[in-house]
């Protein structure tokens, strides 16, 4: 309600507009790199306590072997894929969730995941709510980049969260932004602190700030800041010279003002993080690819006939929206105008942090 995604959903479309046999075609669909294997009676324990929802998945097994069991990231990040991009009816009018399930969080086993993932084709909507320190990987990044690149010449829209450790990513004594959430052909997705109304509607938001507690509790903030990897692509529209700024758009992360549910381990918890906010933001993008689809139906296809959908990189979107406020009737975004992404460790060490 907060974000009114009723409009999108109101609009029926998701998400197998052609009717495509075994379910949702790869443009309204989503894939997940996660690292771990999923319990698939926490799937049923979400959708038990929302009944209204319908759930298609399949999984993936990246790296030889099974994935040890379980996994709380993956888990989030169906449970809330599906929920954003949800028929409310059949599982094949819903969006099918790919969940590709590395052996281990290595960052050698994440690039077979996104080869993977680009030679199947199941999808054409990613997310990851993993990342790594960009300061401990500049050496490696490229070789994902070109893969990304592949997937965005697809038609791939790719998101990965920020992360959650402030203005410093890994806790460190030095200030750091995430990868793969840094790379130009990602949506970075942040986090905010959402306040609603008593009747959950839009209150205020503040850019999320952590808490006292450490980083042994992961105590929070979302990650942003400028990457030291990548200068700025052409849809920030920075001053010459600068550098790739993250995140690109943020939703509710907090878990201690405004948590969310998540459905692990035999039980309904309280959750958040950007690793929430990744999957939403692929839910979202499977239905607007949905939406795209079922406007191709009514002109007879876009770019000389061919789909309408995928989308490929969102931010070129996302920012043309965000730099021409007027462009829309009605404008897209909450403007973060206040908060900070300072916690105890930017001050323990001195650190410098975006508000």
């Amino acid at each position: 309600v907060a974000y009114d995604t009723s409009a999108l959903n109101a609009q029926g479309h998701c998400c197998n507009v052609p009717g495509r046999a075994g379910g949702s075609p790869p443009e309204s669909s989503v894939a997940i790199a996660t690292a771990g294997r999923q319990d698939p009676n926490d799937f049923a324990g979400f959708h038990n306590q929302y009944p209204y929802l319908a759930w298609h998945y399949f999984l993936i097994y990246i790296g030889g072997g099974t994935p040890a069991c379980c996994d709380g990231e993956g888990t989030m990040d169906f449970e809330w894929a599906t929920a954003m991009a949800n028929s409310r009816g059949s599982e094949y009018t819903t969006a099918s969730v790919f969940m590709y399930d590395g052996v281990d969080n290595q960052f050698s086993t994440f690039n077979k995941i996104y080869n993977q993932m680009a030679t199947d084709g199941n999808a054409r909507v990613m997310s990851t709510s993993w990342g790594w320190d960009e300061t401990d990987v500049t050496s490696l990044v490229q070789t994902t980049d070109n893969i990304f690149s592949e997937m965005i010449g697809e038609g791939w829209t790719l998101i990965a969260a920020s992360g959650d450790g402030g203005a410093s990513y890994a806790c460190r004594a030095s200030d750091a932004v995430a990868f793969p959430a840094s790379d130009p052909n990602v949506v970075a997705a942040g986090g905010t602190t959402l306040y609603l109304n008593s009747d959950s509607t839009f209150n205020t938001v503040y850019g999320w700030s952590g808490g006292p507690d450490g980083c042994s509790t992961n105590d929070g903030g979302s990650t942003g800041g400028t990457s030291i990897t990548w200068s700025a692509p052409g849809y920030q529209g920075l001053p010459s010279g600068s550098n790739r700024e993250v995140p690109d758009i943020s939703l509710n992360a907090d878990w201690y003002y405004t948590p969310q549910n998540l459905f692990f381990g035999g039980y309904l918890q309280g959750n958040g993080g950007t690793s929430i906010v990744a999957p939403e933001l692929a839910g979202f993008f499977a239905q607007a690819n949905a939406y795209l689809d079922y406007i191709g139906t009514i002109t007879g296809g876009c770019y000389g006939g061919g789909s309408c959908a995928g989308i490929g990189n969102g931010n070129w979107y996302l920012y043309y929206f965000g730099h021409n406020p007027y462009y829309a009737p009605h404008y897209p975004f909450y403007d973060v105008i206040s908060g900070c992404n300072n916690n105890d460790i930017t001050s323990d060490y001195g650190l410098g942090y975006y508000c």
